[in-house]
């Protein structure tokens, strides 16, 4: 979209041919000749999939931004583009315009995908879908999606001290065409998991004790590390304010070896 976080420089410098508005790519504009906010993935695609489609080999890299805020049918050109898909809705307004806004980032991955299947390299291309964060200036959306509270007067500054964790539910979905069947992993796991994951599937050589994640895929034992320094890991939830330990469903530990086993993941965390 534009430059943000120097990806000008840290891109080129993992590799990447990087394009951007202004550098290589032209955005999309309105009919006044101004660029639309948000932009469109499915546009973004649609203009760059001829750069690389027919290459033996390829890896593009697209920084989604279509479902980006504000979510309203006012300044949200993505929202207002899908609006008509979410009328009959009983969601309020910002709810409907968030998913009308996402609903963009939906058809450039049908796209995508219609393009590899036509140029017959849909079973050879891995697809990594990962969310970057919720949108946390607007988590009244996610609790009316989720029929549930996640905090108290603070919850938009994300203090963790006042906080429902599972705020942080999201997905990653990696896919591939020669996939024979769905695989589910419920284990705890975060961005930090998704290049030794991603990396062992595609067979790279890497150096694991330059990651801190682990493979997702693997027999390594979950674990999600919060910014205050709480955890979520396969056997529960350690909330640092509260000083509790929440065991997860099918675990059962004595207080003896509860104990035991925050001593030791403190140390980890």
């Amino acid at each position: 979209n534009a430059n943000m976080y120097g990806r000008n420089l840290s891109h080129p410098n993992l590799g990447y041919e990087w394009i951007q508005g202004k550098e290589g790519f032209e955005m999309e504009k309105n009919s006044s000749g101004n660029n639309v906010w948000p932009q469109s993935d499915l546009y973004m695609v649609q203009q760059t999939m001829d750069d690389y489609i027919n290459e033996e080999h390829f890896h593009a890299y697209y920084l989604t931004v279509s479902g980006h805020m504000p979510y309203n049918f006012t300044g949200d050109s993505m929202a207002v583009r899908n609006k008509a898909a979410l009328e009959a809705t009983t969601y309020s307004n910002e709810t409907k315009a968030y998913l009308a806004a996402n609903m963009e980032v939906e058809k450039a991955l049908t796209y995508l995908v219609e393009q590899l299947e036509a140029a017959g390299k849909a079973e050879n291309t891995l697809i990594v879908l990962s969310p970057d964060h919720i949108p946390y200036f607007d988590v009244d959306i996610m609790e009316e999606l989720s029929g549930k509270t996640f905090g108290g007067s603070s919850i938009e500054s994300l203090q963790e001290s006042d906080l429902d964790f599972d705020l942080y539910k999201s997905s990653l979905i990696i896919w591939s065409a020669s996939m024979k069947e769905p695989v589910v992993v419920k284990k705890p796991c975060s961005q930090v998991d998704i290049l030794p994951t991603i990396s062992n599937l595609m067979g790279l050589s890497y150096d694991s004790r330059l990651l801190v994640g682990s493979d997702i895929l693997s027999t390594a034992p979950g674990l999600v590390i919060f910014t205050s320094s709480s955890f979520l890991s396969d056997y529960g939830l350690y909330n640092r304010y509260k000083g509790s330990f929440t065991q997860a469903e099918g675990i059962m530990m004595s207080e003896e070896e509860q104990a035991e086993y925050i001593s030791i993941m403190k140390k980890v965390v």
